[in-house]
């Protein structure tokens, strides 16, 4: 079980577990979440677009932003 800060530690992991507010939004592999998951599509935009402005943002991930 790995409970990562950072999507880059997931990336080879078969069986993601995607939680929010402590249950279960969506299982499955990296490319699978991409396609069927608003939540980890979320994450990954915000941890994205953290890292290219140069801060780290996890804290503006809030229910509501983009569809989510």
């Amino acid at each position: 079980i790995v409970l990562p800060h950072r999507l880059e530690t997931i990336r080879s992991c078969q069986q993601i577990i995607v939680l929010q507010d402590g249950r279960v939004e969506s299982v499955g592999q990296p490319r699978q979440l991409q396609s069927e998951s608003k939540l980890y599509r979320h994450i990954q935009y915000v941890e994205f677009n953290s890292f290219a402005t140069g801060a780290i943002a996890t804290s503006e991930i809030e229910p509501g932003q983009l569809g989510v």
